[in-house]
């Protein structure tokens, strides 16, 4: 079929040569979106509506690819052909040969694990996004996005391949959401949780010094990038608090550390890791009862204390919540830095954030890019920045989250309806229960810690989703396996 289209845009001089694209161009792509949305039927006429090759994703891919090799090539490759000034066919075999393998292991991967629901990741139309990146690509003609420089500093710089203006304004909306002194405070963008931990510890022992005599606390339910961080790149000493039941930091435990580290090892600073939505349990740390546990042994929590906030999960929706049940955390007041990731509750790419009252003293001058590094990274992907402000502009997430509550309460009652323990701290979207089977677990992709198992209900777990994997529990092993969940023992 005919693979190319011309065109000459309003805008451009008449004595300009109209511009000829093939198929594969993002600029195709968009005209085509846009005829395709204004035939579209008016429930399908959305901000989010793009068409099914598009939106796909990989797994998507792989259900289109039905044998058509062709077809999944040139679906593939749309971005890259334009990428590459080139039309798909003319890229090597091996590479259109690649592309056929790895869709091929994504639709056997589909196959065998449809829905993951065990993890925090949401995967709710996050197809969309690929718009944003056809749009920028049309624009840039498909050069790679590098924010190698500060948000907060990168006008002297001579590196302008970025979306730097785009990731401070990312930063100063979180800032605000988190009540941050107006004109106040820091961040950029982060690789990730591990990353933002990294970096919000990091500012709390420098804020401190080297003379001080700084010990780090953290409860046994926090996440595991905290005393890897701790331990093999910051190597600062670590104090562990015992969790109640629920995963919460145990205030009672809290000032028994602090009172010892105090009178019997003479630490007088304190880096405090508290954790909105624990990884396993989904519990959200009494920040105002830890500063009270602090304060009862002689702790100033202004002078002496730094409070960083791990909000992976719940961060995302942590300020949407206006019933009292979220606790107000303010930077720079309650608590002084706090990460987030992006793949959590927004969706869609891996990546995260940092904010803080003000960023580690352990800054080093560049000079061949121009700037004063205060980040623990180099290299971080430009498309994040754009991808998030699109993200937060798609739902109305509030909405989502109640949502996702309402489909978290309905699993957890149905569990108990059969019998099986199980519990969901409040607020999250995370319901704990007795383990599964193995067979279970790996279908559904449950994570699972000891007898124990959990499920995120994430935006993209809808009603029935819960239903479908309630009555696949059901026969899972001829009921042996809910026999089983019903004798076990719940902590």
């Amino acid at each position: 079929p005919d693979t190319t289209r011309s065109f000459t845009p309003a805008s451009m001089p008449r004595a300009a040569a109209p511009l000829t694209f093939s198929r594969a161009s993002p600029l195709w792509r968009r005209a085509a979106a846009a005829k395709a949305r204004a035939a579209a039927p008016a429930a399908l006429r959305s901000s989010a509506f793009c068409p099914p090759l598009i939106a796909c994703g990989c797994h998507g891919l792989a259900r289109v690819r039905a044998g058509f090799a062709s077809t999944v090539r040139s679906t593939w490759l749309l971005r890259e052909g334009a990428q590459l000034n080139c039309a798909p066919d003319t890229l090597p075999e091996a590479f259109q040969d690649y592309i056929d393998e790895v869709c091929e292991a994504a639709e056997a991967s589909l196959k065998r694990y449809p829905v993951p629901m065990g993890y925090p990741m949401n995967h709710h139309q996050t197809g969309a996004l690929e718009q944003v990146t056809l749009a920028i690509q049309a624009v840039n003609g498909g050069e790679v996005l590098n924010n190698c420089v500060d948000p907060f500093d990168f006008e002297s710089s001579h590196w302008k391949t970025h979306t730097l203006e785009q990731e401070k304004k990312l930063i100063l909306r979180f800032l605000e959401e988190w009540g941050a002194p107006e004109g106040k405070g820091y961040g950029h963008v982060t690789t990730g949780g591990t990353e933002g931990n990294l970096e919000g510890i990091r500012a709390g022992i420098s804020r401190f010094g080297p003379e001080s005599k700084t010990l780090t606390i953290y409860s046994d339910q926090t996440h595991a990038s905290v005393p890897k961080v701790c331990e093999t790149q910051l190597r600062t000493p670590t104090a562990i608090v015992p969790s109640l039941p629920n995963g919460q930091m145990d205030p009672e435990r809290l000032a028994e550390v602090i009172d010892v580290s105090r009178n019997v090892l003479s630490h007088d600073k304190y880096v405090l890791v508290a954790t909105i939505g624990t990884t396993f349990k989904g519990a959200n740390d009494d920040v105002a009862a830890l500063t009270r546990a602090m304060e009862s042994v002689g702790v100033n929590r202004r002078e002496d204390v730094h409070v960083h906030v791990d909000a992976a999960l719940n961060g995302g929706f942590w300020n949407l919540i206006e019933d009292g049940r979220a606790q107000r955390l303010r930077i720079g007041h309650e608590i002084d830095s706090l990460s987030m990731s992006s793949h959590k509750w927004h969706g869609g790419f891996v990546g995260g954030v940092i904010i803080m009252a003000n960023p580690a003293d352990t800054a080093i001058e560049v000079p061949y890019l121009g700037f004063t590094d205060r980040m623990a990274s180099g290299s971080r992907d430009g498309m994040v920045a754009p991808k998030w402000h699109a993200r937060l502009r798609q739902f109305d997430w509030l909405e989502e989250f109640r949502r996702c509550e309402a489909n978290a309460h309905l699993l957890l009652q149905a569990l108990r309806e059969r019998g099986i323990a199980a519990h969901r701290n409040d607020p999250g979207v995370i319901v704990v229960f007795p383990k599964p089977s193995d067979a279970f677990c790996d279908r559904f992709q449950l994570a699972a810690h000891g007898d124990l198992a959990h499920v995120c209900v994430m935006p993209h777990v809808s009603e029935q989703i819960v239903g479908a994997f309630l009555e696949e529990l059901d026969h899972d092993e001829g009921g042996e396996t809910v026999r089983r969940m019903r004798e076990a023992e719940f902590d």
